[in-house]
């Protein structure tokens, strides 16, 4: 019989819009942009992402907004995506991708 305590971690994500000039909240979200990682210092990382982010960018694909669970459960990116869509009164096209992305060290926020 396993000995110990069972513990259980809250993981959570935190997703930001990304759409184009000119784009309406009838209009579905086609980019979701994640933290990327679970910091503390969360509102630091959304005042720098609200200024006009660089040219070009290089980020991870995690996860697919309208990815359906099969295989792998809906994951904390999802989550985040449905919350901020359920909040906000915004869609998700079914393949937007969530993306982690960090900046990079010359334009990275000072928090």
């Amino acid at each position: 019989m396993p000995s110990g305590t069972a513990s259980r971690h809250w993981l959570y994500r935190h997703v930001i819009p990304v759409v184009g000039h000119g784009w309406t909240e009838a209009e579905p979200v086609p980019l979701w942009i994640s933290s990327p990682s679970n910091s503390e210092q969360i509102d630091g990382w959304i005042m720098e992402l609200r200024n006009e982010l660089p040219e070009r960018i290089t980020a991870r694909v995690v996860d697919h907004a309208g990815r359906k669970p099969g295989f792998r459960r809906e994951s904390a990116w999802q989550r985040a995506v449905r919350d901020a869509e359920r909040r906000h009164g915004l869609t998700s096209h079914p393949r937007a991708p969530i993306v982690s992305w960090e900046p990079e060290e010359e334009w990275k926020p000072s928090f």
